[in-house]
């Protein structure tokens, strides 16, 4: 997917990868802009008591951020409400002609999708009302396939809370509590120093959790 500003000068592009199991939902982004690249990658699943399971994935650490929520953090669970009013074209990409679909979304924004000859969706462009756009293209599209990556199985998870006092902290699968003390800088806002100690007090930081420091440091 590439976005353009006003002037059709492309300001970002990246990939996104999603996968769904049910109602267990895996969304992956790798965005670049301003030649900075940022990768996301997000697992999340309903509980047994009916919340919402999310963690972030730190798939080189094979490290998981768990938060429980009441509502889904995301949910492909439901079909997408179709516009009332959607009409059909042709869009030539390439120097080949797309059959297309193109409607008004509730946001003013213009969405046309180019379909390939099987029916399956090709390319996505999105003309927004001040005047930027984005341009998607779909590489590979299965269904009942999830390739695994519906599950957080080899990844060790620590649980985000709150101790007593209402300090952040992190708990491993075992119950093991892990102090967390952040540096913010007042004027830049931005985190400076990131510490883990154990239950012990012990500074465990560049030891097991150099991917939580480079994480909000980057």
């Amino acid at each position: 997917m590439a976005e353009y500003d006003a002037t059709k000068t492309k300001t970002g592009e990246g990939q996104m990868i999603e996968a769904r199991k049910g109602n267990d939902v895996y969304v992956k982004t790798v965005a670049t802009q301003k030649g900075k690249t940022q990768e996301v990658a997000v697992f999340a699943e309903k509980t047994n008591d009916g919340k919402y399971a999310r963690y972030l994935l730190f798939e080189d650490a094979k490290t998981a951020l768990k938060s429980i929520r009441n509502d889904p953090p995301m949910d492909f669970s439901k079909e997408e409400e179709l516009p009332k009013e959607m009409y059909r074209t042709t869009v030539k990409v390439g120097g080949k002609e797309y059959y297309a679909e193109t409607y008004t979304d509730e946001n003013g924004s213009e969405q046309t999708t180019c379909f390939d000859e099987n029916g399956m969706p090709k390319y996505q462009f999105s003309q927004r009302k001040d005047g930027t756009s984005e341009t998607m293209a779909y590489q590979t599209i299965r269904f009942g396939f999830s390739n695994n990556l519906c599950q957080v199985n080899g990844y060790k998870v620590y649980t985000t809370e709150n101790d007593t006092e209402g300090k952040p902290i992190l708990v491993d699968e075992s119950g093991n509590e892990y102090k967390v003390t952040f540096e913010v800088d007042q004027t830049t806002h931005k985190v400076t120093e990131v510490k883990v100690e154990d239950s012990n007090g012990k500074d465990v930081t560049k030891e097991d959790f150099a991917w939580f420091v480079k994480y909000f440091k980057g």
